[in-house]
């Protein structure tokens, strides 16, 4: 006995893979910022640490 019509599962399914495709939008845009701020860091670190280096 199949409780659910094609028209259903093809929904489901629609609605699963829209969601998975967020999901992985959002964690790309995530990583994206997390490597922005490491980039800034540590050019930070380095501008800091060429000042600090005597001529």
């Amino acid at each position: 006995m199949n409780l659910w019509n094609p028209e259903q599962n093809a929904l489901m399914q629609q609605a699963s893979t829209e969601a998975s495709f967020a999901l992985a939008n959002k964690t790309v845009e995530i990583f994206q910022k997390m490597i922005e701020l490491n980039l800034k860091t540590t050019r930070q670190a380095v501008e800091r640490a060429f000042r600090a280096t005597p001529e």
